[in-house]
């Protein structure tokens, strides 16, 4: 429709191609047809940037990480605040915190213009590094309570001092892990949507029983009762993720948690 740049369209159709063969190939001829009445409105840089896209889901590692460095040094130049807020997105989430790459990370976070999205990018960011450092013994002795003191979101604040906490557990501080426990039991009740803080509340279930089943028991059975005054909590629902808006669209980005959050 109008709301959508021809060319957008006939590169989206061109994608789909090989889906449409294989799924549905009684629509091809509608589909080339589509892809005839958007051609005359392509311009020759809409082509151009169609083939180094195209180039580039086909590239090698290393050309991958040469074009992810190439976006990196673009992205302060553009134009707009949300154009760059969601190219740094786009970055964070897709390059620099895959590859653990956490000091260039906080850099860029920095440079995101939107307070919300800026402390929420920060969170994810801080939470990762730390968690980074909990996964080898020889620095996870390092991370203490406090580093979590700057993560403002509740949501990531339970995640990590869950992990926190677990990694404690397996250094057999049983007393201290169960502390940490109850502080992020403390910090979920703050979390506002329902969905995470059940969610978040079920992990918690989880790696309490392996702490004190008596804890944990009792624990289960206040989430269970704070489930059954939301009829459409989504059960099946596995994985925690932190909502984010970016150039005007919601977006979803996981969250690693040390414990399976459904039922």
């Amino acid at each position: 429709n109008e709301l959508i740049p021809p060319a957008v369209a006939h590169f989206a159709l061109k994608n789909l191609l090989p889906q449409y063969q294989d799924l549905a190939p009684e629509l091809l001829d509608d589909v080339y047809a589509k892809m005839a009445t958007l051609m005359p409105n392509l311009s020759p840089d809409d082509s151009s940037r169609f083939e180094s896209a195209h180039k580039g889901s086909h590239a090698t590692e290393a050309e991958k990480v040469a074009e992810w460095e190439k976006r990196l040094e673009k992205a302060d130049k553009l134009e707009k605040e949300n154009w760059r807020d969601f190219e740094y997105f786009i970055i964070l989430f897709s390059y620099l915190l895959p590859n653990k790459d956490f000091t260039r990370a906080l850099s860029m976070v920095s440079k995101i213009g939107n307070q919300e999205l800026r402390e929420r990018s920060g969170d994810l960011v801080n939470l990762a590094a730390l968690q980074a450092k909990l996964e080898k013994p020889e620095t996870a002795s390092s991370v203490s309570e406090s580093d979590f003191n700057k993560i403002k979101t509740p949501l990531i604040r339970v995640v990590g001092l869950s992990s926190l906490a677990q990694v404690r557990l397996k250094e057999k501080a049983t007393g201290e892990a169960l502390r940490l426990f109850e502080q992020a039991g403390g910090e979920a009740n703050r979390i506002k949507e329902y969905q995470d803080r059940l969610q978040a509340k079920l992990m918690l279930v989880q790696l309490s029983l392996d702490a004190d089943s008596t804890a944990g028991f009792q624990r289960a059975a206040e989430v269970f009762k704070e489930i059954n005054q939301f009829p459409d909590f989504n059960l099946s629902r596995s994985a925690l993720s932190l909502k984010v808006t970016t150039y005007g669209y919601r977006n979803e980005v996981p969250i690693i948690s040390p414990a399976p959050s459904s039922l």
